[in-house]
């Protein structure tokens, strides 16, 4: 067998998968790791929405003009396999419109605005807490409780 050709280089591989499928590597426990290691952050952006009295009646008319770009963002510390905590921040513009009902069809109300949202949320992982099989979960799931600020700064417009 050459070990240039293409069977040999997969065959060489899948031996080196399943020989390596049990193998357990050589760090320290994650209950003896220092505060460097196990840092996790993410970022995410997608479309917030804004519903409330000054907006369409339409949902298509809603998702085509007053949903607006949101961006955030979480920072999250592992202390060890049961507890976590995690500082998430999130802004987001809104925009709104809509005809006075009570005026002449020609009025139109508009809301413009801003949304920051910052919290603060330990996270308890209950199947590690009370299970002793940890190789084997397939499920995995977390309890939340976190301190969390809002803050809304909108302005409601007239057309006219």
């Amino acid at each position: 067998m050459k070990i240039g050709t293409g069977k040999s280089w997969f065959l060489l591989l899948i031996v080196l998968v399943y020989s390596s499928a049990d193998a357990i590597p050589q760090t320290t426990s994650i209950h003896s790791l220092s505060f460097a290691y196990c840092w996790n952050a993410k970022v995410y952006v997608g479309k917030t929405q804004y519903y409330g009295d000054i907006s369409h009646d339409d949902k298509w008319e809603k998702i085509r003009s007053e949903a607006k770009l949101s961006v955030g963002g979480s920072l999250t510390k592992e202390f060890n396999t049961y507890f976590a905590l995690t500082a998430d921040l999130f802004f987001s513009r809104l925009r709104s419109k809509r005809s006075s009902p009570n005026q002449g069809g020609g009025q139109q109300l508009y809301l413009e605005g801003k949304y920051l949202d910052i919290s603060l949320l330990p996270r308890i992982d209950l199947i590690s807490l009370l299970s002793y099989k940890q190789r084997q979960r397939k499920l995995s799931v977390y309890f939340y409780l976190g301190l969390g600020y809002g803050l809304w700064n909108t302005q409601i417009k007239n057309s006219n």
